[in-house]
């Protein structure tokens, strides 16, 4: 039979597991004031992104008013064929960065 769950040696049906989309959020060590919120916050999302090479994969970052909800501000890369945000709160910085990955971008960055 076709797509019938696999049994493993104790007849225990076996699964596949994926990722459909996932938000990680980044909070700062040291607490920060409102002020200083938004040079850390821009300096959180730049380090973020050179490490794994996201901005080259990524694109061309540009402002959205489509944030996660709860944040205020946010950023998205246009001309993708999937979804990938960048979100933050200027008022609330304790709330942290929060990047939305769909699972299109999940795995193309796995990908790459």
């Amino acid at each position: 039979m076709t797509g019938a769950p696999h049994q493993n040696t104790q007849g225990v049906p076996s699964l596949t597991l994926g990722v459909d989309e996932f938000t990680l959020v980044l909070q700062p060590i040291d607490k920060i004031k409102i002020t200083e919120c938004p040079e850390i916050s821009e300096q959180m999302i730049t380090t973020f992104l050179q490490k794994p090479k996201l901005a080259e994969l990524l694109g061309e970052m540009k402002h959205t008013t489509k944030v996660q909800a709860g944040y205020t501000s946010g950023l998205t890369f246009g001309n993708q064929p999937w979804h990938f945000a960048i979100s933050w709160n200027e008022d609330i910085p304790a709330m942290g960065i929060c990047f939305h990955f769909s699972s299109h971008t999940y795995a193309a960055f796995k990908q790459e």
